[in-house]
């Protein structure tokens, strides 16, 4: 009676052990990885920390051998932990990937549409080089200078804010395109400023705030 009884409390002691190893081990392992994790750790870094404490867990007692548990467990966590940063790259990349075809696509109606522009343009360049003047007595041409300088302004917003492909925008000298009607309407607004009667077209100017950083970069 006094054999079968040791013999119980032994078995009950071994699968008591074992109960703590398995339920212990990942819990012990995520808890020492959060607890020494920085505020800016690396994603990649963790990852590895996290495999690393979890590929080597402590030696089973003698006479208790589970390797084939064990490595199930240890396998299955892992498993998870690279399926699921695996999962979270390619949403990364394909959100990049995505992110550059629509900057693209913006860049391009922007040139577009300055293509369509192209005769207004010609209307606003002359009048600003030639004749300032008209721009104060005939409510059409202000209109077009108005409404070229409004686009550009939009264009420019689009630039800095990077809601469109900028290195495709520069290589079609979109940036060149808003320094020329600055410089120019600059130097339409001091005569006009200086004329009889006078016109001023400083409200415009002031409202043109991202076209202003673009084509006079500090």
């Amino acid at each position: 009676m006094r054999v079968f009884s040791l013999r119980a409390i032994c078995f009950g002691a071994i699968f008591l052990l074992s109960g703590v190893l398995l339920l212990g081990l990942p819990r012990a392992a995520f808890a020492q990885a959060a607890a020494t994790r920085p505020g800016a750790t690396d994603l990649e870094t963790r990852l590895q920390a996290v495999e690393r404490k979890l590929a080597e867990p402590p030696a089973p007692p003698a006479n208790l051998s589970m390797p084939g548990v064990l490595s199930t467990l240890v396998g299955a966590i892992v498993g998870a932990i690279v399926s699921g940063v695996s999962t979270w790259a390619f949403a990364k990349r394909s959100e990049a990937k995505a992110r550059q075809k629509e900057n693209l696509a913006a860049a391009l109606k922007i040139v577009e549409d300055w293509i369509g522009l192209r005769d207004t343009i010609g209307d606003v360049r002359w009048a600003l080089l030639k004749a300032p003047e008209t721009i104060r007595d005939d409510p059409g041409v202000r209109n077009k200078v108005i409404t070229y300088g409004n686009w550009l302004e939009l264009m420019a917003t689009r630039w800095r804010e990077d809601m469109a492909d900028v290195g495709f925008l520069r290589r079609l000298e979109m940036d060149r395109a808003a320094h020329e009607f600055w410089v120019e309407f600059e130097a339409a607004r001091v005569k006009l400023d200086a004329a009889v009667p006078r016109f001023d077209l400083e409200p415009y100017r002031r409202s043109w705030t991202a076209l202003a950083k673009l084509a006079s970069p500090a």
